[in-house]
């Protein structure tokens, strides 16, 4: 057995509290508010640890990040319906942050403490948690659907690096679970 979280909607308004007003003397991570940052990031690892601590004992679980995304300012649609966003870019447009490559590089500081935090709860756990990094996944110009969504190729590039994972990972995990029993 394996179990695969399956997030609920997020809550995606905290982004905006999340970018500060840009500022030409400061790097894209000094665009990160810290204090709304670091609140988010113990928000998941508090999350994540709690599911680790119901269920891990019970099965493995496979959590992943996000690949560096895109602030498109494309909506999420679904059947051609409006479902939510687009959130990051215009709050970064908000914030006088409008240089698509500033705007990736900031995005690029964000995913990557995300993928941190996942990392290093595969680490603390590593007879509960398969984490697999997304990063450098998909192809920029053609793999994102909207802001947050692959594209039907995307998903199936990210499938592919999931399977692997069951493949090339899992039996370890649970070879050293069964140790441990």
């Amino acid at each position: 057995d394996l179990f695969v979280p399956i997030p609920e909607r997020p809550d995606l308004k905290w982004i905006f509290r999340l970018f500060l007003d840009f500022d030409s003397s400061k790097s894209p991570a000094e665009h990160l508010n810290a204090v709304v940052w670091n609140i988010k990031l113990t928000e998941f690892r508090l999350a994540y640890s709690r599911l680790i601590g119901t269920l891990g004992s019970l099965a493995p679980i496979m959590i992943h990040g996000y690949d560096y995304l895109i602030p498109s300012g494309k909506q999420v649609k679904y059947d051609g319906f409006r479902v939510a966003g687009p959130f990051i870019l215009p709050s970064m447009q908000a914030r006088g942050i409008v240089d698509p490559l500033f705007q990736r590089e900031i995005i690029v500081a964000l995913i990557d403490g995300f993928n941190e935090v996942l990392a290093a709860l595969e680490r603390a756990f590593p007879t509960s948690v398969i984490y697999v990094d997304l990063r450098r996944t998909l192809d920029p110009g053609r793999d994102w659907m909207n802001e947050l969504h692959p594209t039907e190729r995307g998903f199936r590039m990210v499938e592919q690096k999931l399977a692997s994972a069951l493949r090339n990972r899992l039996p370890a995990v649970l070879q050293a679970r069964a140790a441990n029993a």
